[in-house]
């Protein structure tokens, strides 16, 4: 008879024991996957704020560029009697801002500015001549962000041998 009670009693403590192995097992594994998630969530959150921070200076260099080239629009616009002498000026004067052409008529301004080693801000401006001092100068036809990244060419996987 008393073998058949320690039998009983042993058994009821390993019981709990198990049970309290196994959920403090989860505990620390749930934990350890919370961490890990987390850890994992702030790497992201910063690399893109990093990015979005270097997104908005190259932006406000844009802005910057395009006020300066808006200063030297209106000069010439006021230096110049006509039309054609206004877009001379302007050819000369600002060519050192970016890449000037002219496209079916249209008198363009492009320019880039660099957000990382592989992404920069396009910047496409049309140059006009306005009919009052009043008007705008120029419009803003293009403002895109291009990435550019060379893609290995040894990067397929044969599937089928």
């Amino acid at each position: 008879m008393k073998q058949k009670r320690n039998r009983l009693f042993f058994s009821n403590f390993g019981f709990s024991t198990i049970l309290l192995s196994f959920v403090m097992i989860c505990v620390v594994t749930f934990s350890a996957l919370s961490l890990i998630t987390a850890n994992s969530d702030y790497k992201l959150s910063k690399k893109v704020a990093d990015k979005n921070q270097r997104y908005y200076q190259a932006q406000e260099q844009a802005y910057a560029k395009i006020n300066m080239i808006d200063q030297v629009l209106a000069d010439s616009y006021l230096a110049s009697a006509t039309a054609d002498e206004y877009f001379l000026q302007v050819n000369t004067k600002i060519s050192s801002y970016g890449t000037y052409t002219t496209e079916e008529g249209e008198n363009i301004l492009s320019f880039t500015e660099t957000i990382a080693e592989d992404q920069f801000l396009s910047v496409k401006l049309r140059i006009a001549y306005p009919q009052n001092a009043s008007d705008t100068f120029l419009e803003i036809i293009e403002w895109k962000s291009v990435y550019i990244r060379e893609i290995p060419e040894d990067t397929f996987m044969n599937l089928i041998q």
